[in-house]
């Protein structure tokens, strides 16, 4: 449940890791990264910076898999550069540009990756085998309501053999309000559904997997997979440093939530980073 693509905690709305022993994109929806802004600060002249964007890191406290019921903290590097507000690379969204964006809107498609799932990872998993890393083509539309509160919808499909194999997409609601001149609250809420083949390479158990690993079969359906909701606190430092504590808590719906892999239907993310901003 990699990129459910950790677009959330902070900014962004959508459910979606760039490291070595990362398995879940989740962990990079619980930073604050660039997004368009609203309200004539997205594409609003010609004076941009042609470079802009956030460094830094920091530790959550996440799932082994998503539906564990045992938590581990990771440390997780936050990266998202921005090329002339067109082009971006980001530990979270990708690799990607953007088709439009001005004060209403953003089309953007990307190419991130799906980290996959290690049946070390949790000893409910063994038996399972491996989920292997994917390549994931995306495309995300946000509109922007006013200069609080956007709204989004995004989509991925997998597109290199090995992994989850499916597709999934996102919609909810985002927003960002300032509460001081060096404080801010964010939050975001949001609904994910998966196709049938995503649904059963992350929740379904065949027959040789149950042989192996004790499990029940279990073949699950495309349908709503889990609800999310997501909140932080910016505290700017400086007009360049930032510290933002996050929360999200994802809910796993149907087959996901009823799958014998799911140990726990509610998944709680608990995390603080430390930024710059250029």
């Amino acid at each position: 449940m990699r990129i459910f693509i950790l677009a959330l905690l902070l900014s962004g709305i959508t459910f979606s890791e760039a490291q070595a022993n990362t398995r879940y994109s989740e962990d990079y929806e619980s930073y604050p990264y660039t997004q368009p802004l609203p309200s004539g600060q997205a594409g609003s002249s010609g004076n941009e910076k042609q470079w802009s964007g956030v460094v830094g890191a920091g530790a959550i406290s996440m799932p082994e898999y998503l539906g564990a019921n045992d938590n581990e903290v990771r440390f997780l590097p936050m990266i998202d550069i921005e090329y002339k507000q067109r082009y971006f690379l980001s530990t979270q969204r990708g690799l990607g540009f953007y088709f439009f964006r001005d004060n209403r809107f953003a089309l953007a498609t990307m190419v991130n990756m799906d980290w996959g799932r290690d049946e070390s990872d949790n000893a409910r998993l063994r038996g399972l085998g491996d989920l292997d890393p994917s390549a994931q083509l995306g495309v995300d539309l946000k509109w922007y309501i006013n200069k609080w509160l956007s709204f989004d919808v995004d989509a991925y499909q997998a597109i290199s053999p090995g992994g989850h194999e499916g597709a999934y997409g996102n919609v909810g609601f985002g927003g960002r309000w300032p509460v001081a001149k060096n404080f801010a609250f964010r939050a975001n809420t949001g609904i994910r559904w998966a196709s049938d083949t995503y649904m059963s390479n992350m929740f379904g158990v065949n027959a040789t997997q149950s042989a192996r690993s004790g499990l029940a079969q279990f073949n699950p359906d495309s349908a709503l997979m889990a609800w999310q909701f997501g909140a932080a606190l910016d505290f700017n430092l400086s007009p360049q440093w930032f510290v933002s504590p996050t929360f999200r808590y994802i809910g796993l719906l149907g087959d996901a939530a009823d799958s014998p892999i799911t140990q726990d239907d509610g998944q709680y993310y608990a995390g603080v980073f430390l930024g710059y901003k250029f």
